[in-house]
């Protein structure tokens, strides 16, 4: 009877202590509605002198080494990501990253801004003519959605993203 009730006892404690432990907080994991290719599509649709871009998807062989030109986090928390280049080697740039969560946002979002300044520095050096495609540019982070976007019409595609998160 005595390792009954200390089987019972243990028992109890044990879904006591589970129950506290899984009702700690986490990250709520938050996929959103659209996936990156989605938001891409409105956005770029609201962009029209856009030249010839390379298209880079999180699917592709080569995802996760190009994904660390625009970001340093951990590839692992990033649900999907469209990454979108100007061919002939203008400035413009489009950039969707959607994650897991929202805890890294704030870092997704300096890492696309450090992006943005760097490509200015560039062309400042490089290619001056397409310097001032850098003048509407914008980072912009909405839930677990980032969007980066340089070029002459850069905000008509963040006026496109925002109207997707009304």
């Amino acid at each position: 009877m005595k390792k009954y009730l200390r089987l019972i006892s243990f028992s109890l404690i044990m879904v006591m202590t589970l129950s506290v432990v899984s009702c700690g907080k986490k990250e709520e994991e938050v996929k959103g509605k659209y996936t990156s290719s989605e938001v891409m599509e409105k956005v770029v649709v609201a962009i029209t002198d856009l030249p010839e871009m390379t298209t880079v998807k999180s699917g592709d062989d080569n995802a996760k080494d190009i994904f660390t030109y625009l970001s340093g986090i951990d590839y692992d928390k990033v649900s999907d990501f469209e990454y979108r280049y100007a061919k002939e080697g203008g400035a413009e740039e489009i950039a969707v990253v959607r994650m897991k969560g929202t805890s890294d946002m704030k870092t997704v979002k300096e890492d696309l801004e450090k992006r943005l300044a760097d490509r200015k520095n560039n062309f400042e050096i490089y290619n001056e003519e397409e310097v001032p495609k850098f003048d509407g540019a914008t980072v912009v982070v909405k839930d677990n959605y980032a969007l980066l976007i340089i070029g002459n019409q850069a905000q008509n595609g963040k006026y496109e993203f925002d109207k997707l998160f009304k």
